[in-house]
């Protein structure tokens, strides 16, 4: 996928083993130098499935040590930078979740944000989050029970089963992420 951001346009991609190349064009290209790009650590694959890619809870988390390091820019202002997947992260005392974020800056200073230029990598990954989804904010979720068909125990975990399959580079969720619940 294409994608330009101030001085920056790049060309993601996405291998099968968790790395995300980042090829890219930057138009200050003069001096040839550096880039500099940081980004969070990878989601944490744990023991168990129910606690494993959560996002993490703030940036301080995120980024110790992060992925960070320079590529050199090359004579036509061309870049590759190769890293792990990035995992979501929670802003504002974890009210908004950041999707999978490079950012990339031509000065090296990590906290001079001015110059630095964030590049959405793909969406969050599904069904793991540390906050409710937005449909489910007060007890009203709940009303409209008795107006679901009648089913067994193995219709209703199907209903809101992870799915199968989920291609790399869409990570979206369903739009019923609670399953087949009451109507709203």
């Amino acid at each position: 996928m294409q994608i330009k951001a101030g001085c920056f346009s790049v060309n993601v991609s996405f291998s099968t083993n968790g790395i995300v190349i980042v090829k890219g064009f930057t138009s200050q290209n003069g001096k040839g130098g550096y880039i500099y790009f940081y980004a969070a650590n990878p989601a944490e694959k744990r023991a168990s499935f129910s606690g494993s890619s959560f996002p993490f809870p703030n940036a301080t988390i995120a980024f110790s040590p992060g992925q960070k390091g320079k590529v050199h820019i090359g004579s036509s202002g061309d870049f590759t930078i190769a890293i792990k997947m990035p995992n979501t992260y929670y802003a504002s005392l974890g009210s908004i979740p950041v999707p999978p974020t490079i950012y990339l800056s031509l000065e090296e200073d990590p906290l001079n944000r001015s110059h630095m230029e964030g590049i959405t990598l793909s969406q969050s990954i599904p069904y793991r989050k540390l906050t409710y989804p937005a449909d489910r904010r007060n007890v009203m979720f709940y009303d409209s029970f008795f107006k679901l068909p009648v089913r067994g125990q193995e219709a209703i975990l199907r209903s809101g089963a992870y799915p199968k399959e989920i291609p790399i580079d869409s990570f979206k969720e369903r739009d019923f992420f609670w399953g087949q619940k009451p109507p709203v």
